[in-house]
């Protein structure tokens, strides 16, 4: 799915926040569905949901270096929330490097959660006081 131009303004602010630790492809935005049926995804990664309109719902985190498909598992326990199943269209995954630590993608979290706002969600990690690539 192509994300609408606003989502894509959003995209590439967390892509930037994220830097350095990016793992390749970077970013893909994907129907919730879609995503909850896949048997590998990343294993670090952040994740922001998008409802129809291309507004931020969420964003959250999950470290499980031991998982063949740690944001799919991560998405399919959201689900159980019936809200969110309504809201909730698509997700934009941003896989993080083998190997960095459950802090750093903590961290990242926090970040994208203050760039982004989402109107669900507000129990964010902190992010610290030093801008990603800007301190």
């Amino acid at each position: 799915m192509r994300p609408s131009a606003p989502m894509s303004a959003q995209i590439h602010r967390v892509r930037r926040l994220i830097g350095e630790h990016l793992a390749e492809p970077g970013p893909a935005t994907v129907p919730v569905a879609a995503l909850t049926a896949a048997v590998r995804t990343p294993r670090s990664a952040v994740y922001v949901t998008w409802d129809s309109r291309g507004r931020c719902r969420y964003v959250g985190s999950v470290h499980r270096p031991a998982a063949r498909a740690a944001v799919a598992d991560r998405l399919a326990e959201h689900a159980r929330i019936p809200a969110r199943r309504r809201t909730w269209y698509a997700v934009t995954v941003f896989p993080l490097l083998d190997g960095v630590t459950v802090d750093l993608v903590r961290h990242h979290e926090g970040w994208a959660a203050y760039a982004l706002d989402p109107l669900d969600g507000s129990a964010h990690p902190a992010a610290g006081m030093q801008v990603p690539g800007l301190n």
